[in-house]
């Protein structure tokens, strides 16, 4: 053969293997098992805990913190110890997938490889650095443009969500469902405001201040991954944020979908995304709701 593509650590015996005649090319492709994909979740979410005991510590040992663009986007050196991390042992047991990372690690897979793991080390970071216990690790696998599995591991709140596409969402390994509410006025929701906030007038605000006099509730508990995750546990009944990253969701948007939400998002240029995810009773009124006051919604219906 003139080629052979293998997906990660995949063992044969254990593969389907899909055979594709292109251009007189043959090609042999190792596509994932569901034994092989509960394996890379295990492995994935073994590693988010590990990352999260980085993050723990930090609160003891003491870390350092600087700018990226400006004083509200803030990292510190957890954020990229957990990314290093989470990276050098992905490369090793994954060799051929693509890898995202917030801070600053993007690679191409090997051979046009389809999977591509979207990385949060820390999502959270301004919680994190004053202490506010709602931040998270991060971690997803996407085969092509769809994530395949997920995990949001969150040390000091004791939860690992996990997600595999078509298995449901667990957490700590218990399952879990989204909520059954149906009236928008009895709806907790929660959302967030970009970094640029200050100087772009596409900032959320005119959409929060539409949303919160017909719900029971907002919340911003300042991490995407936990508030996408809290709408698959049924906590949130719904979310709502503008220019957010993919590494943001990824994974949560996932854990939501698998546990019965509805989660849709749009890229909006420059790598940034519009995401809405939410209850399926209440997932449409607040999409109405969300179109009535403008359009940075209007392509998501």
């Amino acid at each position: 053969m003139d080629r052979l593509k293998c997906i990660g650590k995949l063992q044969p015996a254990e593969t389907d293997l899909s055979i594709v005649e292109q251009e007189s090319v043959l090609c042999l492709t190792f596509a994932m098992t569901q034994k092989d994909t509960q394996n890379t979740l295990k492995f994935a979410r073994d590693l988010a805990a590990k990352a999260g005991e980085i993050q723990w510590s930090g609160h003891t040992e003491g870390f350092q913190q600087s700018s990226k663009i400006s004083d509200v986007d803030i990292v510190t050196d957890i954020d990229k110890r957990c990314e290093e991390l989470i990276v050098s042992a992905l490369e090793k047991e994954y060799p051929d997938f693509g890898i995202l990372g917030e801070e600053g690690t993007d690679r191409s897979g090997k051979d046009e490889s389809p999977y591509r793991w979207i990385i949060d080390p820390l999502d959270g970071t301004t919680n994190y650095i004053h202490n506010f216990p709602v931040y998270s690790v991060s971690i997803a696998l996407f085969d092509q443009d769809t994530p395949l599995l997920g995990v949001v591991h969150s040390a000091p709140l004791r939860r690992t969500y996990t997600a595999i596409r078509g298995q449901g969402s667990f957490l700590n390994g218990e399952k879990i469902h989204t909520s059954g509410t149906r009236e928008l006025s009895k709806a907790l929701v929660a959302t967030g405001v970009p970094y640029d906030r200050a100087t772009s007038r596409e900032n959320n605000v005119n959409y929060i201040s539409h949303v919160i006099p017909q719900v029971q509730g907002l919340r911003r508990t300042g991490a995407v991954s936990i508030d996408t995750a809290l709408v698959g546990q049924g906590v949130l009944d719904g979310y709502l944020e503008l220019k957010i990253r993919l590494w943001d969701f990824a994974a949560g948007i996932l854990i939501a979908r698998e546990a019965g939400a509805v989660g849709s998002y749009v890229h909006i240029g420059d790598d940034y995304y519009n995401v809405v995810c939410a209850a399926p009773a209440i997932y449409p009124i607040l999409i109405g709701k969300l179109h009535e006051i403008g359009d940075s919604f209007s392509t998501i219906s």
